[in-house]
């Protein structure tokens, strides 16, 4: 009995040594396989924009003059690789113009599934060109009509037709540099002095903004055309109120809840369509830029009406409480 148990554990003893040898062999192979230098093609080539903020226009495409690189590095190495990136430096290139900018020498690196460079590869192509596409910022903004006009004393808007480059129902087309989308809204001023409010007030004026603005351009006009009709003054009541302006970090709330009362003008037709408390269509601004936390007598910034034929007065001042969020 001995003597088969002796001759189990040499057997098992023996399989176990080649098991440990199989192991090893396995292991040294996959070293060596890993090790092993090999050149391979990527084909996944981006590109990283750099200082793209400096920049006056928008990039409306690019393209690249490689669509694969080959490298060369150990297998391990190279089987990390998730993509190759172009860094396409914008600041130093001078693009100040619309069109197309053709870009050469910009360097190319091997990155992991991190996001990482990876050094220890070599790039058989170092920097690739660039084609770059520059277009203009669209920004779109409302047009509202200012009455310089007796609250109280005068008509009501009963048609307000607004035309000229870039207008489409109450709204305006901007396009040029970065700059444009500054712009919050355009005001169309008429000045009713002497008017006769039987009869319908037209004016033409150059549109005149902002350097950076292309279209519309310094020559091209807005014109409006203003009718008018018998007015109708109505006592309306709001409790919200959109504020603008205010730091990071803080918020503001109406210290009461009491309703903010508004004055609001128009036709019979116009203002048989505004109804209740907070109406639709019409919003209260307030301007909270360089307030601090406290509470504050705030006057009314702005309202907003969807239907431009809308006037307003309100001499109220709200109290605010301004608070860390």
């Amino acid at each position: 009995m001995k003597e088969k148990l002796k001759k189990l554990f040499a057997i098992l003893f023996i399989i176990l040594l080649l098991v440990l040898g199989i192991f090893m062999l396995l292991e040294m192979d996959k070293k060596r396989r890993e090790e092993k230098i090999i050149i391979q093609t990527i084909d996944n080539i981006s590109y990283e924009l750099l200082n793209e903020d400096k920049l006056d226009y928008k990039i409306k495409e690019v393209k690249l003059s490689k669509k694969d690189i080959e490298v060369e590095g150990k297998k391990k190495d190279v089987d990390k690789i998730a993509s190759i990136k172009a860094e396409i430096d914008l600041e130093n290139n001078k693009l100040e113009k619309l069109g197309t900018h053709e870009i050469s020498s910009n360097p190319v690196y091997a990155y992991d599934n991190n996001n990482q460079k990876i050094n220890n590869v070599d790039l058989k192509v170092k920097s690739i060109s660039a084609t770059i596409e520059l277009e203009q910022y669209t920004n779109t903004i409302p047009i509202y009509v200012d009455y310089d006009v007796d609250f109280y004393n005068t008509p009501a808007i009963e048609s307000i037709e607004l035309s000229g480059a870039g207008v489409k129902d109450y709204m305006l087309t901007l396009k040029g540099k970065k700059m444009v989308n500054k712009v919050r809204n355009l005001a169309s001023v008429l000045d009713y002095e002497n008017v006769d409010f039987t009869k319908p007030f037209e004016s033409e004026t150059n549109f005149d903004f902002h350097e950076g603005v292309e279209y519309p351009t310094t020559e091209d006009t807005l014109k409006t055309k203003v009718t008018f009709g018998a007015a109708v003054i109505k006592e309306v009541y709001f409790s919200k109120v959109t504020f603008d302006g205010l730091e990071d970090g803080l918020d503001a709330k109406l210290s009461s809840d009491d309703y903010i009362k508004v004055k609001l003008k128009g036709t019979k037709e116009v203002m048989d369509q505004i109804k209740g408390k907070n109406p639709k269509g019409i919003k209260i601004f307030m301007r909270l830029s360089g307030y601090d936390v406290g509470t504050y007598q705030v006057p009314i910034t702005e309202i907003k009406c969807e239907d431009r034929r809308i006037q307003y007065y309100t001499d109220a001042t709200i109290e605010v409480k301004i608070y860390k969020e």
